[in-house]
C-alpha cells in the first residue's frame, strides 16, 4: 500500500494492456478509468473523521484503521447465497443505508483486503479515505489494476448494519472480474475480505443449505456430535491459513471460499489427490490443479476451495482462532 497523490496513478494504456491479455468469463467487458475520472473521485473523498474511523502506522508503514467494521454485540444474521449453479459460492446482498440500494457481495476468506469498483460509489454508498489517499493492488488474485482506500458509513447485512465498512475502490467500471473468480460470483459489486470478517465473534458457512451467519457474539457453540474437525487458524495477516495434510504432508494453505476447485496448489502431484486431511476429516481422491493456471495472487501457496467444502458447515471462529468443520 502506498500513499498517492491525484496525478500519480500507474499509466492506463499500460493497465489495459496487461488485462488485455487475460481472458474473461462470459465476454466480461473491464474498462480501465482515465486519470480524470479517477481525480474527481479523489477529490471528493472525506477524512477518516467522517465515518469516525482513525489511522496509525502499523508494521512496514502500513496505516492500521481504528474503529472499522463497527456493529452491535450479541447479535446474529443469517443471510442466503444468492449465487446460481451447482457451486455454493458465498455471494449474498448487502444494502448501503446511504442510497438504500441493494448490491451483492462475496466473502472470501483469502483476500487480505475489501474490493469494489469506483462506478459503484453511489449504489454501496463510499468515498475515497483521506488526505493522505492510499492506493493498493489485490494479493488474492493476480491483477495489476490498483484502487483507491475508501469507506462506507453504513452497510447492512441481513438485519445487521456494520459501521465504517473499508474497501479498496478498483479504478474500473464493469465486473469486477477477475477478483470474483468464480463465474457464479460474476455479477458481485463488492468482495468482502478478511478485515471484514475477523470483526465478527464467527462466520459461518453452511455450503449444503447456501446460507451465511454473521454473529457479533456470543461465542460460537458446535454440536460436538456434529463436529468433523476442528483446527487452529494459523494466520489472518494475508487471508486465513491453518495447516492440512495432503497426502500424508503438512502444509500451511489457505480456506478459500471464493474459490471454484477442491484444492489448488502449485505442482500438483497428479490430477487427483489420495486424501486430504482436515484435522480428524479425511477427504479421498480430491481434484487438484495448479495455481499457475488459476489466475490466483501468492501461488505457491496451497488452497482449499468450495468442491472440498460443499458438503459441510465451515465456521471461521474469531474469538478461539480455530475453523470448525460440521455435518449440516
Amino acid at each position: 500500500m502506498k500513499a498517492s497523490r491525484g496525478a500519480s496513478w500507474i499509466p492506463v494504456l499500460f493497465l489495459a494492456a496487461v488485462l488485455g491479455g487475460c481472458a474473461a468469463p462470459r465476454g466480461a467487458q473491464v474498462e480501465v478509468l482515465s486519470e480524470r475520472r479517477v481525480d474527481a473521485f479523489v477529490r471528493r473523498g472525506r477524512r477518516p473523521s467522517a465515518f469516525f474511523i482513525s489511522r496509525r502506522d502499523g508494521p512496514e508503514g502500513r496505516p492500521v484503521w481504528i474503529d472499522a467494521h463497527r456493529h452491535r454485540t450479541d447479535f446474529a444474521t443469517t443471510v442466503a447465497m444468492v449465487s446460481t449453479g451447482p457451486l455454493a459460492v458465498p455471494l449474498i446482498e448487502a444494502r448501503a443505508e446511504a442510497s438504500g440500494r441493494p448490491y451483492r457481495v462475496l466473502l472470501d476468506t483469502t483476500a487480505a483486503e475489501s474490493w469494489t469498483g469506483i462506478d459503484r460509489a453511489r449504489t454501496v454508498g463510499f468515498a475515497a479515505v483521506g488526505p493522505p489517499f492510499y492506493e493498493d493492488e489485490p494479493a488474492h488474485v493476480a491483477d495489476p489494476i490498483p484502487g483507491i482506500f475508501a469507506a462506507a458509513p453504513s452497510v447492512y447485512v441481513g438485519l445487521l448494519r456494520v459501521d465504517g465498512v473499508l474497501f479498496f475502490a478498483r479504478q474500473t467500471r464493469g465486473p469486477l472480474w477477475p477478483l470474483t473468480r468464480a463465474d457464479a460470483a460474476e455479477r458481485a459489486d463488492a468482495i468482502l475480505g478478511v478485515p471484514f470478517l475477523r470483526s465478527f465473534a464467527y462466520v459461518q458457512w453452511d455450503f449444503p443449505r447456501r446460507e451465511v451467519v454473521l454473529s457479533s457474539g456470543p461465542a460460537y457453540e458446535p454440536d460436538p456430535e456434529a463436529v468433523l474437525a476442528e483446527v487452529d487458524v494459523a494466520s489472518m495477516a494475508r487471508g486465513v491459513e491453518f495447516t492440512a495434510y495432503l497426502d500424508g504432508r503438512a502444509q500451511r494453505v489457505l480456506l478459500d471460499t471464493a474459490g471454484p476447485f477442491a484444492v489448488a496448489m502449485p505442482d500438483p502431484p497428479a490430477p487427483l489427490l489420495r486424501q486430504v486431511r482436515i484435522g480428524d476429516l479425511v477427504l479421498r481422491r480430491v481434484r487438484a490443479v495448479p495455481t499457475g493456471e488459476m489466475n490466483l495472487g501468492r501461488p505457491d501457496v496451497t488452497r482449499i476451495g468450495i468442491e472440498a467444502l460443499a458438503g459441510y458447515r465451515v465456521t471461521l471462529d474469531n474469538l478461539r482462532r480455530v475453523l470448525v468443520i460440521e455435518e449440516p
